[in-house]
């Protein structure tokens, strides 16, 4: 399978670097400009492993949707990825295009949902893998995983859980469309 991960951050390298070491074929990686300050970055395990690489702010763009194309990727994954991809985009992968979620569908949509998730006091936080479709996190759920907030969790320690939580639970995922046992609820 030919998969292209877009990231970004701490998720994105994460869930990238324990990919590669699963050794889940990755085909490309889309960045953003600013993972180049990071260390370690996307960018240094692209270039370690040998993965071909595009920095572009504008995923959007004939630049990317050129770069996107060549690899005739069977499978987008979105990880720590801010940018939304417009559905020329979403059209490219044979298959489609998932999204690494850290909150519970759908009262957690948009943006930092762990930090919602502790602001609002809950005990749980739900990290989510879904189909990504045209609105933000409206797509149908892959998997998810509920993981317990302790009284010494801060906002941390839970992205730690959540990245944790996030390499079994994409792991998983990736298997069951490769296998065509998924299901979307």
């Amino acid at each position: 399978m030919e998969i292209v991960f877009f990231g970004n951050g701490n998720r994105a390298y994460s869930c990238l670097e324990h990919l590669i070491k699963n050794n889940i074929m990755i085909s490309s990686i889309i960045t953003n400009e600013d993972e180049i300050l990071k260390k370690p970055s996307l960018i240094d395990l692209a270039k370690k492993s040998c993965i071909e690489y595009l920095i572009t702010e504008s995923p959007n763009n004939i630049e990317s949707i050129l770069f996107l194309k060549k690899s005739q990727p069977d499978l987008f994954i979105l990880g720590g990825y801010s940018k939304i991809l417009k559905q020329e985009i979403l059209n490219i992968p044979k298959l489609f295009t998932i999204n690494l979620h850290g909150g519970k569908l759908p009262n957690y949509q948009g943006s930092s949902p762990i930090n919602w998730a502790l602001i609002n006091g809950e005990t749980e936080i739900t990290i989510s893998i879904i189909k990504v479709d045209k609105g933000v996190d409206t797509g149908d759920i892959l998997n998810e995983l509920i993981i317990p907030v302790t009284n010494s969790d801060d906002i941390s320690s839970m992205h730690d859980k959540a990245n944790t939580g996030f390499h079994k639970l994409l792991l998983k995922t990736i298997n069951q469309i490769n296998k065509k046992t998924y299901s979307l609820t």
